[in-house]
């Protein structure tokens, strides 16, 4: 902010002065505002969205926080109450991630030493269910019991249970498919590095 900007702010009485423009106190700005109260938002950072925005560091992009809205949620509502559109997509399964502060892709670290011969078989038994998955043939039992039975290699599960949180948005592996389904889905926000 320069200098006469800072200086006309500083003068200025606000009824409210909001400290942060991620999510909540853009939400609160704009709630106090359409309520007809004068409002002043500071953000430290060069841009708004909290940690809600991502970053690009040497050719990766890094998402500081979340970037799942769960659908039917408190937040997804506001947004719609706004006027807001969400659009997302699904996560899909071309995924790196840092491993020993390396960029690695997925494949390459399942077929890398870090899974021992029974894990990378385990891993593609996983990802072949998931190719031919169908909702109907779950059974009702929770995601870590499914994945427990399912799969003995640790490392493999470790993935596993990522992958699953990344894509249902929550602590959800204690979860049966029916309370994962109440959850609503989610909305995997993009970031946009034109």
């Amino acid at each position: 902010m320069n200098k006469q900007r800072r200086k006309r702010c500083s003068m200025k009485q606000f009824d409210v002065a909001i400290i942060g423009g991620g999510f909540a106190g853009l939400v609160a700005a704009i709630d106090l505002a359409q309520a007809g109260k004068s409002v002043v938002l500071f953000e430290r950072a060069k841009e708004l969205g909290g940690r809600a925005i991502s970053v690009k560091k040497n050719g990766a992009i890094f998402d500081i926080g979340s970037h799942a809205i769960i659908k039917g949620g408190a937040l997804h509502q506001i947004f719609q109450d706004l006027g807001i559109r969400m659009d997302g997509v699904s996560p899909g399964t071309n995924v790196s991630f840092l491993w020993n502060n390396k960029v690695t892709h997925m494949y390459k670290f399942i077929f890398s030493q870090n899974l021992s011969w029974s894990g990378k078989m385990e891993f593609i038994k996983f990802y072949n269910k998931l190719r031919k998955f169908d909702a109907n043939s779950v059974p009702a039992i929770s995601l870590r019991s499914w994945v427990e039975q399912e799969f003995n290699d640790p490392m493999t599960r470790h993935i596993i249970y990522a992958m699953l949180r990344t894509n249902s948005y929550a602590q959800a592996i204690d979860l049966g498919p029916g309370e994962i389904n109440q959850l609503g889905g989610t909305i995997h926000v993009c970031s946009n590095f034109g």
